[in-house]
């Protein structure tokens, strides 16, 4: 499973905060937790790509 969101803000997107944090409880027993910084290559190609169409460079 992926997400964009910290663990700290699963919470609030159940009814019950307390709910959200049994969740995550489940599905971080045992898991591997892979934090991946620096530059997006997705927006990089994006930027990239809008470039190539207007002639102008984008600021990130």
């Amino acid at each position: 499973m992926t997400s964009n969101r910290d663990f700290a803000e699963w919470p609030m997107f159940f009814d019950n905060p307390l709910m959200g944090s049994a969740v995550m409880d489940r599905l971080v027993h045992r898991a591997v937790k892979l934090v991946i910084e620096g530059k997006s290559y997705r927006l990089n190609s994006f930027m990239m790509s809008i470039e190539s169409l207007t002639g102008e460079s984008q600021p990130m």
